[in-house]
């Protein structure tokens, strides 16, 4: 599974990588991280290489050494030799051949071994993996609304600078210090991880702080929000209807990207990602604001 790919070092590593480039902390989601990026697991680069490099050995003359090697690994049936037989077996073969392997010669498997199938068999098989994370995961029910496959986001590349980037990428990974992620560490129910400024005003008592809350709701950004709304509206895009709704505010993009042309696409990414970094500011600032008065008073 997806979590047991997450704890092979050298995957570790891979993630913190990819945190790192996003902005968020370490202990973040790894399934917003693979997403967000784009990335697979690099095992499934390694076993590609892996897979090559047998197809390489098994060509090679007999006068080779290194083909010496392979020939007792095969003739002994050693660990490496089984377990590349088995992954060329499940992953790097078509369907038509399957059946014919289980007797056949080191040279015949190699010969049938694809290192392109087998890559898009594992892609395959992680994604439906990452997709079945993404909707056990009741705290990435926001991600799961803005993502649905692994590819790197458009915004990584076309936001303003760093900061835009990060908060955009802390809000669509439930990266954040929204008290939707924080009342969850604290074990808050749900229904009592209200909205700081809006229970403190008596707008909402009820309201939760979750990020379609900040996005699209929460009167401490209407001005932010609405000033986000008018310079898209100046863009010659089409959005579609569900402008505000913070969903479509967290993807970045028009509804269509396609229909778009690229600066008008570009420029629709910056403008939502600075308007996600400024409401999603607010709200810290707000909450800063509350924890020194309290402190104050006390």
């Amino acid at each position: 599974g997806v979590s047991k790919i997450a704890k092979v070092r050298f995957e570790q590593v891979h993630l913190r990588h990819l945190k790192y480039l996003l902005g968020i902390r370490h202990n973040a989601s790894n399934s917003a991280a693979w997403g967000e990026t784009g990335r697979f697991p690099l095992l499934i680069d390694s076993l590609k290489l892996c897979v090559k490099y047998f197809k390489r050995l098994a060509e090679m003359e007999d006068s080779n050494l290194a083909k010496a090697a392979f020939n007792e690994q095969v003739n002994l049936g050693l660990l490496w030799y089984s377990n590349m037989k088995s992954i060329i077996e499940s992953f790097a073969t078509d369907g038509n051949n399957q059946h014919q392997l289980t007797a056949v010669s080191a040279t015949h498997l190699a010969e049938a071994a694809s290192p392109v199938l087998l890559v898009k068999n594992l892609q395959d098989n992680f994604t439906e993996a990452w997709r079945f994370t993404l909707e056990q995961s009741s705290r990435l029910s926001f991600y799961r609304e803005v993502k649905d496959k692994i590819t790197w986001e458009h915004y990584l590349d076309h936001a303003r600078n760093f900061e835009d980037r990060k908060f955009t990428a802390r809000i669509r990974c439930s990266a954040h210090k929204l008290n939707i992620e924080t009342g969850r560490h604290k074990n808050i129910p749900k229904a009592e991880r209200t909205c700081d400024f809006c229970s403190s005003k008596g707008i909402d008592i009820s309201a939760i702080e979750d990020e379609e809350h900040i996005l699209a709701n929460c009167p401490l950004a209407a001005s932010h929000r609405q000033k986000m709304a008018s310079l898209i509206n100046s863009l010659d895009i089409n959005h579609g209807d569900t402008l505000l709704n913070g969903i479509q505010i967290a993807r970045t993009t028009p509804t269509d990207p396609a229909e778009s042309n690229n600066d008008a696409l570009v420029r629709h990414i910056q403008i939502t990602t600075r308007a996600i970094k400024i409401m999603y500011k607010s709200i810290l600032k707000y909450k800063k604001e509350l924890s020194q008065q309290g402190e104050s008073s006390s």
